[in-house]
């Protein structure tokens, strides 16, 4: 694991998860249901979709997500092993992702900024970013590395939380939600759908396949040839 990153903005996000990795797990599963308001099996499908052994797995936080996916992708999805390189900016959060990954075969765990990633060019064959682009600081630079770090015809998906939609109490619920997670500092703000696409679009990926569900929106993305 590689040592620390000093950043002003990444300080301010790693004292928002200053908590053990644990509670992280509990807390994610509330706002996964009120402010997403998805399904984690969703999730996860999706997510399993989207692997190889040349794999990135960005902001990886405890692991047990990852973990999930893994799992899936193999008893579920009956799709080929994922093995990798697991990056999150967070120390307490990685120390989950350690104990996961640390001493399994064909995974790393590493401490990295998503906008500055210590990755060669097209280093990557595909690339998970769950549930983590609208809580970083600098989502265009993450975005970019992003793209450098996929090799052309390469893929990846991620999902960012929506402005809230739906009917007014669900709207109230998502917003009381995404208001506590700005003051505590692990979400930057929702985002619109056409303000994802654009990002996607201006750094050069193609949008293979998208879906909304609640307030959540995923997108599966390829760097051309």
């Amino acid at each position: 694991m590689t040592d620390g990153i000093e950043s002003p903005a990444l300080h301010r996000v790693a004292q928002a998860y200053s908590s053990p990795h644990w509670w992280y797990d509990i807390r994610g599963f509330f706002i996964l249901h009120l402010s997403y308001q998805d399904h984690l099996t969703r999730l996860l499908n999706f997510f399993a979709e989207n692997g190889s052994q040349k794999h990135l797995e960005i902001a990886v936080g405890s692991g047990s997500f990852l973990e999930l996916v893994i799992l899936w992708r193999r008893f579920i999805k009956r799709r080929p092993r994922m093995e990798g390189v697991a990056v999150d900016y967070a120390p307490s959060m990685l120390e989950g992702a350690v104990s996961r990954f640390g001493r399994l075969p064909g995974w790393d765990v590493q401490l990295a900024d998503a906008a500055d990633l210590p990755f060669s060019d097209g280093q990557f064959e595909t690339a998970n970013m769950a549930n983590a682009l609208h809580s970083m600081p600098d989502p265009r630079g993450a975005i970019a590395e992003l793209f450098r770090v996929l090799r052309p015809g390469g893929r990846a998906a991620l999902n960012v939380v929506l402005v809230s939609r739906g009917g007014p109490f669900r709207r109230w619920v998502a917003d009381r939600v995404a208001d506590w997670g700005m003051r505590k500092g692990i979400l930057v703000r929702p985002y619109t759908e056409s303000e994802v696409r654009g990002m996607m679009l201006a750094q050069g990926f193609t949008i293979e396949r998208t879906s909304i569900y609640g307030n959540d929106f995923c997108l599966l993305v390829r760097k051309p040839l």
